[in-house]
């Protein structure tokens, strides 16, 4: 038999510079996708129980050991070691969290469960026939706007947000997990008072008891497994709040399919939409559903985000999540940022809500933050699309690092926010 010929020198050399190439372009790529999925989330999860604290998770790509393997940092905006429960009870709060982000270990297929992958052609959108004395939801012609604040029935604090900026706020968001109540203080505060609340109302019972698997499964959900929760939450909602209630359900779900990220609800497209189809279906049919308003709201700009898209007949309202956090250099307005998504979303043909957004302090700077808070509700009123937008006013600095989203940060943000909402 005749050997092959051995591989010159030159040969194994240039063999040896190609793999090299391919390496770091495979390293690069996995910090460039790391990097990008960690800035995405310099984002708070604001969850409340009845007494408004809120456990605060974020994480960011700064190069940080810690951050940089994807360990969510946890902090409690009230400067405590504990944090109170949906049940007014405290609780530890963990100093980091170390449960994995990529399994899904319940995402086995459940015998009978027959998952809707389309959209039901008989359905068809509920007539709105509702008291005009109710707050409306904002359509084509309002420029709503309102406002997230972890400590909301503290202390007068509804009243100084309005007397602050001067003007009465439209909406109020508050975020919900699944093992609490949905007509919670915050709500029928609001509800009282006239506006309309914005439930972010996620399927969990929260980031510290998340073990990277789903409290609630998303096809278990579809298949009805849960609709004694669903049930109890919108029959005490609907009892407890007389006006009408946009609910954001599962936001920013559309990471590639296959994958999990920051939520268990993200990553299977088909079993997201049968979930939502199927809550939606069930608070339809409760006396009283025509208050109800569902809100979907992918992550920025993602190009997956249709694949998460129950369909026109089951969504009222679409948004993003549009939090600003660069410090230093060029900032992004606030119009550059929704334009990224700017075509994903008014394709639809649904009123635009911005539920989430706000900017960090610019600390040598702070007329940057407030700029960026005029120019943001400038292009609101701007865009007939956008009809309303919420901002996300907490403070999560951590380790050093300034990430304080209130909208009092600075005397001059309050000023310019206020000059911008004049009519």
């Amino acid at each position: 038999m005749q050997r092959k010929n051995k591989p010159t020198m030159f040969y194994r050399l240039y063999l040896r510079v190609i793999a090299i190439i391919v390496l770091a372009g495979l390293s690069t790529a996995g910090l460039i996708i790391n990097q990008k999925a960690q800035e995405a989330k310099i984002h708070a999860l604001a969850v409340e129980g009845n007494n408004e604290v809120v456990d605060v998770v974020m994480s960011s790509g700064s190069g940080d050991s810690a951050t940089e393997q994807g360990i969510a940092v946890t902090k409690n905006p009230l400067n405590k070691s504990e944090s109170i429960d949906g049940d007014g009870q405290y609780k530890d709060i963990p100093s980091g969290w170390d449960g994995p982000i990529s399994e899904d270990s319940s995402s086995t297929d459940l015998p009978g469960v027959n998952l809707i992958t389309d959209s039901n052609p008989e359905r068809v959108a509920k007539e709105r026939i509702v008291s005009p004395s109710l707050k409306r939801v904002p359509n084509r012609s309002d420029d709503y706007f309102g406002m997230f604040s972890p400590n909301i029935l503290a202390g007068g604090a509804i009243d100084k947000i309005q007397q602050d900026v001067d003007y009465k706020l439209d909406l109020f968001g508050t975020y919900i997990n699944w093992n609490q109540s949905l007509a919670s203080n915050t709500v029928q505060e609001v509800c009282k008072r006239g506006a309309v609340p914005v439930i972010t109302w996620q399927s969990w019972n929260g980031r510290s008891s998340w073990n990277g698997g789903q409290d609630y499964p998303l096809k278990t959900i579809a298949a009805g497994a849960y609709d004694g929760i669903v049930v109890d939450n919108f029959v005490q909602l609907l009892n407890k709040c007389s006006g009408n209630v946009i609910i954001r359900f599962n936001h920013e779900m559309s990471i590639v399919p296959g994958k999990y990220g920051w939520y268990p609800w993200q990553g299977d497209p088909e079993s997201y939409k049968a979930a939502w189809r199927h809550v939606v279906e069930t608070v339809d049919g409760l006396e009283g559903s025509e208050r109800i308003y569902w809100h979907w709201n992918p992550d920025q700009a993602s190009s997956y985000a249709d694949l998460y898209y129950p369909g026109d007949e089951y969504v009222d309202y679409v948004g993003v999540t549009l939090n600003h956090h660069k410090s230093g250099g060029t900032w992004t307005k606030f119009e550059w940022m929704y334009g990224a998504s700017k075509e994903m979303l008014e394709k639809h043909n649904k009123p635009v809500l911005i539920a989430e957004t706000a900017s960090i302090e610019e600390e040598t700077d702070p007329a940057k933050k407030a700029a960026w808070a005029s120019d943001a509700i400038a292009y609101m009123k701007k865009n007939e699309n956008i009809v309303g937008m919420i901002w996300f006013s907490i403070d999560v600095s951590s380790d050093g690092k300034q990430r304080d989203y209130r909208y009092s940060s600075t005397a001059t943000t309050v000023e310019y926010m206020k000059a911008a909402l004049r009519p």
